[in-house]
């Protein structure tokens, strides 16, 4: 539970409760970003050497979105990943990429599209669009810090945009303590499903594969991944 913090900020409670009320109908579509600050240190190009790659490193983040969205029982049909490594160019080399990709499609009809990017100049960036039968919900599609603007004389109109993830989640993570707390104290059950950190991982490793093979990747309807050609997925038994 501790790494899918962005359930506990108040803009996604907010679209999972419209959601809920059926403000938008069935969920079908989600669209989902996360665009990191480019860092060119030797200490981050070591870290994302040794990250597990952009979907399981930060892709994943999204799919666990899509999860929550859609519902936690979502099972995956087939899941393919491309991406390019424009600034981290020793990415491509090791089967990663720094601009990623992926799409995931679910037994029950849905689709969920991940983009993820480590080249933002503007700061960090996060965005999600949830299409439904009878409307859509979105958040954060303007990426802002408050609601600050600045107009002088050079004509534009700027709006500061977060650092970094943590500024961004500050007070998820205390949401999320307190959740934490709360299902301990009062015996009740986590407020992130095991299953659901599960399907994320697996999600995430076939799309990684996808992006090192060039290969779309392919769960029966237990959820469990068909081995390709190419493919050597190491979770391969575990059962959903």
């Amino acid at each position: 539970m501790v790494g899918f913090v962005r359930r506990f900020d108040d803009n996604y409670l907010g679209a999972y409760k419209k959601i809920k009320e059926n403000a938008i109908g069935r969920p079908v579509v989600i669209r989902s970003q996360g665009c990191d600050p480019l860092d060119m240190s030797p200490f981050y190009k070591q870290y994302l050497k040794d990250s597990g790659g952009i979907f399981i490193d930060t892709i994943i983040h999204d799919i666990d979105l899509s999860l929550f969205l859609f519902g936690e029982d979502s099972i995956p049909k087939s899941v393919s990943a491309i991406g390019v490594a424009a600034c981290h160019t020793q990415l491509e080399s090791e089967g990663d990429a720094d601009n990623a990709v992926g799409i995931c499609e679910y037994w029950d009809g849905r689709v969920a599209f991940f983009y993820n990017s480590r080249m933002a100049s503007h700061g960090y960036d996060n965005a999600t669009e949830i299409f439904g039968t009878a409307g859509k919900i979105s958040i954060n599609l303007h990426p802002r810090n408050n609601a600050l603007e600045l107009c002088d004389s050079d004509g534009f109109v700027k709006t500061p945009a977060h650092p970094g993830w943590y500024e961004r989640y500050a007070q998820a993570f205390v949401n999320e303590v307190t959740a934490w707390a709360s299902a301990l104290l009062n015996g009740e059950p986590m407020p992130v499903p095991l299953r659901s950190s599960l399907v994320s991982l697996k999600i995430a490793t076939a799309l990684q594969e996808s992006l090192r093979t060039g290969e779309k990747m392919f769960f029966d309807r237990d959820g469990q991944i068909k081995q390709t050609g190419n493919s050597q997925p190491s979770d391969a038994g575990v059962t959903l």
